[in-house]
């Protein structure tokens, strides 16, 4: 379930809200600046669900589009962008910032800001899948629930170099403990 890639030392853990929900999902407000926001002012990253269209960036979930962000908004360093759209992800990388952006597309999840070198490329993982220490693992309910009875999962997971879930407040701190 684990392959090891990285032959480096300490290395940044993340913890990643799902589109702004750190203790579980609040469709209403999920997917929005304010709520998104609010995560970044708990110290969680956030992934944001976005597209391009017309010009301009939107942001939502997985109903949809929500609003339309202002261009700063996108600047947010803390910010991994699921672009829900291919134009999404083309207008992000087109942009002169690093960035954090992944599309799925046949199931490849590459997640790159933009580097010199690849000590800032990641591997979006869904959590049945195989994940190496370049992993971000997506844990849905689901995925919390093995984590709850799988020792072995959870030990595993340590080795991640980061996890996102709407429930994300519950994994703070884990990452860093017995390392």
């Amino acid at each position: 379930m684990y392959l090891r890639f990285l032959k480096r030392g300490d290395i940044k853990r993340f913890y990643i809200s799902d589109n702004g929900n750190v203790d579980g999902v609040d469709i209403e407000q999920q997917g929005t600046q304010r709520f998104v926001k609010a995560a970044l002012n708990s110290g969680f990253d956030c992934k944001v669900d976005i597209w391009f269209r017309n010009g301009v960036f939107l942001i939502g979930d997985d109903g949809g589009p929500k609003e339309e962000v202002e261009f700063n908004f996108i600047h947010y360093p803390q910010l991994w962008f699921h672009c829900q759209n291919i134009e999404a992800l083309y207008e992000l990388l087109d942009q002169d910032i690093g960035l954090r952006a992944f599309v799925h597309q046949n199931r490849v999840n590459l997640v790159n800001k933009k580097a010199k070198n690849n000590d800032q490329c990641w591997i979006w993982t869904p959590f049945k899948a195989r994940f190496t220490d370049r992993s971000i693992v997506y844990l849905p309910n689901e995925g919390i629930e093995e984590f709850k009875v799988n020792p072995e999962f959870r030990e595993s997971l340590k080795k991640v170099q980061g996890i996102c879930s709407p429930n994300i407040r519950l994994f703070e701190g884990f990452l860093e403990e017995d390392k």
